[in-house]
């Protein structure tokens, strides 16, 4: 690229400009000293990408998403600021050589991946990044100055589990901001890998300035900006969450008062903040269709309609086998009223089956005050039971399956976008951490707060206390078939065969090899399948 275009204020003008192997194509949003680029392969064309016009099934979309993240690319360009000393001319050079050496250690499914720093023009030192489609978030918030709390929630799940891999490697993210997070087609979020400026002349280590506490407090005011639309500000001047955000809980309250404290020490883990934040709303994805860049709009999903499932059609109304949300039952009887008897009972069936769930969740919130009351607030293990790891000798990786009734982190591979093959790709993604022993593997598979995340994370915590590990652990799921599926829902029916653990009783030690039916109930609220629920099946 020519130099002196770079460094005039044309430089946001450019149009199909040459960096390396790289073709500029639009400016998308600068930071910090940087300019980010939309860029794709020179050898890729123009186009670079299939047209949206010519796309008419779901696995051409599904085909041309792959495409284009095989030939497009985020590119952030430092130049060189001026009044620069020349003993800082071999800082890019530097900069590039460590990212590179570090890079394959930088992955995690909500960082941005990292393919290359290059130095190659020392003045133009530039950081080669995955493209992320939704854009970012400062933009979106620019646009909506704050976000529902249920979006809220999903964002601060994704960024929650970003930063908690981060401190557990020891290293500090130090930007987390609204410019620093971006949005995939899916809606999930990304945040920039903490890569240091080429210029400051520190290498480029990730993840040296700062501590955890800090990034904790940026989490915080950013979480306080997504639900009020404003900082937070000093505490003194601080207006009360719940007169902004009602809906917000006593617990997110004090986590959020809690992380914004002036004393480090006071502040709790940003897995914490998620946790509780994640437990007040149910996460749903960001509609970026209203504040998506028009060139990349085309990309994303179709918006979710009020009705959900397959549409019928009676006396010239349109309704749904799954009809309206919930909080529209209003809409549902005055729609019913206006059909015949037969499909006045199919409108009004979702209103019957919602009743009946608020009385059965009634009777067990009861029943279970009435037994902690009496000393028995753990039910008993039965047969469809697994027990808990921490309460006998035995751990193994077969799901804790108690019954259910109803529904309800981008690896280096694309996630499936359909619910039977993602049963394979969550049971892999389990595999891997049980055999690494790592918690922070499990937002990969299993939705944030939900029974499965909280018996594998105690299923690790045993693991590492007693040194086992199961390093040929593999698990096979076969004779799958999807029960039902929607949008956002879908229950799964599957033959796991579990090889490749220990034993861990003195009477049982010994290769393990278990076949166990199980019923797997999937949610996509975030945008990828994750396993909600797992309930025993008769053989």
């Amino acid at each position: 690229m020519d130099r002196s275009m770079v460094e005039t204020p044309e430089a946001a003008d450019l149009a199909a400009a040459d960096l390396d192997r790289y073709r500029l194509i639009k400016k998308v949003g600068e930071g910090s000293g940087a300019s980010l680029w939309y860029a794709r392969f020179r050898e890729a064309g123009v186009d670079g990408a299939l047209p949206a016009a010519g796309i008419t099934s779901r696995n051409e979309f599904e085909r041309a998403a792959r495409h284009r993240a095989s030939t497009e690319r985020l590119i952030t360009i430092h130049p060189r600021p001026g009044g620069k000393a020349a003993a800082f001319e071999n800082a890019p050079t530097m900069w590039a050589s460590e990212v590179n050496t570090h890079r394959s250690s930088m992955r995690h499914p909500h960082i941005l991946h990292t393919y290359e720093a290059s130095a190659s023009d020392p003045i133009l030192p530039f950081l080669v990044l995955e493209f992320p489609e939704g854009g970012c978030l400062d933009r979106v918030l620019q646009s909506r100055r704050r976000l529902e709390p249920e979006e809220c929630a999903g964002v601060v799940a994704h960024v929650g589990r970003a930063l908690s891999w981060l401190h557990s490697q020891g290293l500090v993210h130090g930007g987390v901001d609204a410019s620093n997070i971006f949005l995939t087609r899916g809606a999930a979020s990304v945040v920039m890998p903490p890569w240091p400026d080429p210029w400051s002349g520190g290498g480029g280590a990730p993840g040296s300035a700062g501590t955890p506490a800090d990034d904790v407090l940026r989490f915080a005011e950013l979480t306080w900006r997504m639900l009020t639309g404003r900082s937070p500000g000093p505490w003194e001047h601080r207006i009360p969450l719940p007169m902004s955000c009602p809906s917000a809980t006593k617990n997110v309250v004090q986590v959020l008062e809690a992380a914004l404290d002036p004393d480090a020490s006071a502040r709790p883990e940003a897995q914490e903040l998620a946790l509780v934040v994640r437990g007040a709303w149910d996460a749903v994805p960001l509609d970026l269709h209203s504040t998506a860049d028009a060139d990349f709009a085309p990309r994303l999903p179709a918006r979710p309609g009020p009705l959900r499932g397959r549409s019928l059609t009676r006396g010239g109304v349109t309704v749904r086998k799954l009809d309206v949300e919930p909080t529209a039952s209003r809409g549902r009887a005055r729609v019913a009223a206006r059909l015949g008897p037969l499909s006045r009972l199919r409108c009004l069936a979702p209103l019957v089956h919602a009743a009946r769930r608020r009385w059965k969740a009634m009777v067990i919130g009861l029943l279970l005050v009435a037994a902690a009351v009496h000393g028995a607030s753990r039910p008993l293990p039965t047969s469809d039971m697994a027990p808990h790891p921490r309460d006998v000798e035995e751990v193994s990786p077969i799901f804790a399956a108690p019954t259910v009734d109803g529904g309800g982190v981008p690896t280096g591979t694309p996630e499936p976008a359909g619910a039977a093959e993602a049963v394979e790709h969550l049971v892999a993604e389990r595999d891997k951490a049980l055999r690494d022993r790592d918690p922070s593997l499990i937002g990969g598979y299993a939705v944030a707060g939900s029974d499965v995340e909280k018996a594998d994370r105690d299923c690790i915590d045993t693991l590492r206390s007693r040194s086992v590990v199961w390093g040929d652990l593999r698990t096979r799921a076969e004779d799958i078939v999807v029960e039902e599926e929607n949008d956002s829902l879908a229950r799964v029916r599957a033959k796991l065969v579990v090889s490749g653990w220990e034993k861990t009783t003195p009477s049982t030690q010994g290769a393990g090899d278990t076949t166990q039916s199980i019923r797997l109930h999937l949610d996509r609220a975030t945008g990828s399948w994750r396993i909600k629920a797992v309930e025993s099946v008769p053989n």
